[in-house]
């Protein structure tokens, strides 16, 4: 990602679902650049209490893109006419977890496939027998 150098500067994603289609009809998001103040800040605006329920969870997803969204391309409704740019109804026209993948990738951390498994998988470590417990002599028991 280039540094930003002014607020017209953008970047466009587009969502792993859609990397099969050819780059001319393949749908992109636009986004504006932040600075890490700017991305701290927006973090902390979009912060929610802990506890949260699962309405805070997609709105905060879903504002997250909505604050930096400058314009979307080759987006097509379920007949293929072209979606005009409306980011209020950003509901209407992607689901959830795409609007998740989004805003990880704005901020510029998007874990492929492969690594979301690896980090979810056990280790391959056995802690049973890691480590034996040496004995210790002087140890009072209760």
């Amino acid at each position: 990602m280039p540094i930003p150098l002014s607020k017209e500067d953008t970047f466009k994603i587009s969502l792993k679902s859609d990397e099969h289609l050819a780059e001319e009809v393949r749908p992109w998001f636009e986004f504006v650049f932040l600075t890490g103040r700017q991305q701290k800040q927006l973090a902390k605006d979009l912060e929610f209490e802990k506890g949260a329920n699962s309405i805070d969870v997609l709105t905060q997803s879903f504002d997250t893109v909505r604050v930096l969204l400058r314009c979307w391309g080759n987006l097509r409704d379920k007949e293929g006419k072209s979606i005009p740019y409306n980011p209020a109804k950003l509901e209407d026209y992607i689901q959830f977890q795409e609007a998740q993948e989004l805003a990880w990738k704005i901020f510029g951390f998007a874990p492929e496939f492969e690594e979301v498994k690896n980090l979810e998988s056990q280790s391959p470590l056995s802690t049973e027998k890691s480590a034996d417990p040496e004995p210790v002599d002087d140890a009072k028991t209760p």
